[in-house]
């Protein structure tokens, strides 16, 4: 369920990038739409990856991405106060990732 969220929240930023970018901006200045797809780009690769290997060696990879994703966003919110409510959603959406890999991780006995 992780992986296919992952891919779903990837294809809607590819497809749908600029609505996306003016959602996620709330008041503040939208991220161009390239930077979008990009981040949709990588959210698709994870997911896709981990639905068609749905190893435990994929998930912490996916999850260790995601970790260090949210904190670049954070990093990117201090350093660019215009872009600030965009990438503190990103880091929200990327420490949820993170920690739902997490509990895959832990709850996996394997």
């Amino acid at each position: 369920m992780w992986a296919a969220a992952t891919a779903a929240v990837g294809v809607a930023a590819i497809l749908r990038s600029e609505p996306v970018a003016r959602l996620v901006a709330g008041r503040g200045t939208a991220p161009d739409a390239r930077l979008v797809r990009i981040l949709g780009a990588r959210q698709l690769v994870q997911g896709g990856a981990t639905l068609i290997r749905p190893t435990r060696h994929l998930v912490a990879i996916g999850g260790g991405v995601d970790v260090i994703h949210g904190a670049s966003m954070v990093l990117a919110a201090v350093i660019w106060p215009e872009h600030r409510t965009a990438a503190l959603i990103s880091a929200g959406v990327a420490g949820t990732s993170a920690a739902a890999a997490a509990l895959i991780l832990v709850g996996d006995h394997r």
